[in-house]
């Protein structure tokens, strides 16, 4: 994933009170998250053991503010039909 800003500014005003990144809540807070792979992969063993899983799920911490399921494409629907990124 690639971010593209154009012409940034730097800004020197401080934060306001409601902005410090300690008000931002589902940034601070961690949660555990339980990965497995797609059922339409091929070779699920090969990836379970690449990821060192434990009967075939990864556990990782990390922020809910949940941008790393659109960074690592993570498919989130009932049916698991995601396709492509």
């Amino acid at each position: 994933m690639v971010t593209q800003v154009a012409n940034p500014v730097i800004v020197e005003d401080s934060p306001q009170d409601h902005e410090p990144s300690e008000a931002d809540i589902q940034w601070n807070r961690i949660v555990e998250m339980n990965l497995v792979a797609h059922l339409s992969l091929p070779h699920l063993e090969t990836i379970e053991m690449d990821y060192a899983m434990q009967d075939g799920v990864l556990k990782v911490n990390v922020r809910a503010a949940g941008y790393v399921l659109r960074r690592w494409n993570v498919d989130c629907t009932e049916d698991h039909s995601l396709e492509g990124a």
